[in-house]
């Protein structure tokens, strides 16, 4: 359409034209109509961005987004991120969760619910150190962290594999501490986990942790 053939408002923008150097044949599109100078009172200069908008949604239509053809509009997103859906969760998420956990139990001295992420079997290894059985790894813990001593773990880059009901999982960390003149990271490592599924959570089989710069040691 051009703009001698409709109405009022196109013959404007052909005469918007003519001044830009254009004519009166050519497409009202090609030189957009000037908004009002800075010197005009705000309220000129909103009621043009007002009619210039509605123009805009008249040329374009709708900027809203388009459902994605890949899912129905209904599915909420995150059941194909791999995460929550209706209060459910994938056994990656509960895995995660379970790493995530032990951070929060320990730095909080949560105890008891620190031994309930692990297995009544479960093995710890650290610093050349086997722990054996729930119970002692709760004691040892508890021991090795009183409340002068607790900071921050901090879990990062899990990387989970999972078989049927056992799963592994190895994910780097850092643990910050307090210190005479604020925080700093003490420690820095990796956690090597082997997971069982216990109903609709995992728990530990074994965990061993490997400071930064050492050797995991087999596994038992």
């Amino acid at each position: 359409m051009n703009a001698r053939s409709s109405g009022p408002g196109f013959r404007k923008g052909a005469t918007r034209l003519h001044r830009c150097g254009g004519s009166s044949t050519a497409t009202v599109v090609a030189c957009p109509p000037t908004p009002p100078s800075a010197s005009q009172n705000s309220a000129s200069r909103t009621s043009w961005l007002i009619r210039r908008s509605k123009e805009m949604r008249r040329t374009f239509g709708s900027c809203r987004p388009r459902p994605r053809s890949s899912w129905p509009a209904s599915t909420p997103f995150w059941r194909y991120a791999g995460s929550w859906h209706e209060g459910a969760m994938t056994d990656h998420d509960a895995i995660r969760e379970t790493l995530t956990l032990y951070c929060h139990a320990v730095d909080d001295g949560r105890f008891d619910d620190f031994a309930e992420l692990f297995a009544e079997d479960a093995t710890f290894r650290v610093m050349g150190e086997v722990h054996e059985g729930r119970d002692a790894i709760r004691d040892w813990m508890q021991e090795v962290q009183p409340p002068e001593l607790r900071g921050k773990h901090v879990g990062l880059n899990p990387v989970i594999r999972i078989d049927g009901d056992e799963a592994t999982a190895v994910t780097d960390y850092i643990f910050v501490s307090r210190q005479a003149d604020g925080f700093a990271v003490s420690s820095a490592g990796r956690y090597h986990d082997r997971l069982r599924r216990a109903g609709e959570r995992w728990v530990f089989v074994d965990r061993q942790i490997v400071f930064m710069g050492d050797e995991p040691l087999p596994a038992p």
